[in-house]
């Protein structure tokens, strides 16, 4: 499962090379948004409003995904100057949906 996550990861966002790890660190391209849907149901639930994720970006948040640990997807967040780390297990991943916002 790592593997094929990995691929999709490398293909919609920007890597950012760690100096001491093989594998690198992805952040959103610009305008882009990530969710990372975990369930183990048949169909995943829908991605929330662009409106809520408007609202969210305000505050200077940032994000960026580790995919070097064997067992989990590390998915780090600042919003503001608060940090968050979520230790997703692989086999929990069903969907990584990526929204690009186009310019008007």
């Amino acid at each position: 499962m790592k593997n094929k996550w990995q691929r999709i990861l490398a293909a919609y966002m920007e890597a950012l090379e760690v100096p001491g790890q093989d594998t690198p660190v992805y952040k959103p391209r610009h305008g882009t948004y990530v969710w990372v849907v975990v369930g183990y149901g048949e169909t995943p639930a829908p991605p929330p409003s662009l409106e809520r994720q408007d609202v969210a970006t305000r505050g200077g948040r940032e994000v960026d995904i580790d995919a070097s640990d064997p067992d989990f997807l590390l998915f780090h967040k600042t919003i503001g100057m608060t940090e968050y780390t979520h230790c997703i297990p692989w086999d929990a991943i069903s969907d990584i949906v990526f929204v690009t916002k186009g310019s008007a």
